[in-house]
């Protein structure tokens, strides 16, 4: 099992991103609430990387394939049912279909992203993020 810097991963995700007229961010509805905003994310099955789990949930939760740009920060959850260990992914948009799992899913700028964001870790998250996308700024 993969570990991260709070210990072992329990969890991958991915910070997904495609360059329209501007950057924009994927966000999906949780599972549990739909009211909160959020990235896709998953457990780690047995002998999967934190890679593979983080481009599977992506494509589970939203129809989106993308390709790992880098890793980003861990994140820590402390819930009623345990302790999660994320480890989480810049993402590169590739190609979308019809969603698996049926969440809504949310395209946004930077910044309306940053406001549709439920959890301010989330929001902490996406800004360290959007530092490190590729051709901030350009018209694609």
């Amino acid at each position: 099992m993969a570990t991260g810097q709070h210990g072992a991963l329990t969890h991958a995700g991915g910070v997904v991103f495609r360059v329209r007229a501007e950057t924009e961010f994927l966000l999906v509805t949780a599972k549990q609430n739909r009211e909160h905003w959020l990235y896709p994310k998953g457990h780690i099955e047995p002998g999967e990387t934190p890679e593979a789990c983080a481009v599977r949930e992506v494509k589970e939760e939203s129809g989106v394939d993308a390709t790992i740009v880098r890793v980003l920060d861990d994140s820590v959850l402390v819930l009623p049912k345990g302790r999660q260990v994320i480890r989480f992914f810049l993402m590169r948009y590739e190609r979308d279909e019809p969603a698996a799992e049926g969440r809504e899913v949310a395209w946004l700028p930077l910044a309306a992203a940053l406001d549709r964001l439920t959890f301010e870790d989330t929001r902490a998250l996406l800004r360290g993020a959007a530092g490190f996308v590729p051709d901030r700024g350009r018209v694609g």
